[in-house]
């Protein structure tokens, strides 16, 4: 997965995230994500599934 493409589900989502945290994110989404749980040291415990949630 494409960092733009990380960067603009953020984004849809309403995510402000840092092109370091990005960085950070883009190779959990891109197949090596074991688990949610990873997330949560990125900050993303509130609504992890949130990226992928389709905004009206």
């Amino acid at each position: 997965m494409k960092e733009e493409i990380v960067q603009a589900l953020a984004e849809a989502a309403g995510m402000k995230l840092s092109q370091e945290r990005i960085k950070q994110i883009t190779p959990l989404l891109s197949g090596q994500l074991q688990s949610l749980q990873q997330l949560r040291p990125l900050g993303l415990t509130e609504e992890p599934v949130c990226l992928f949630k389709i905004t009206k």
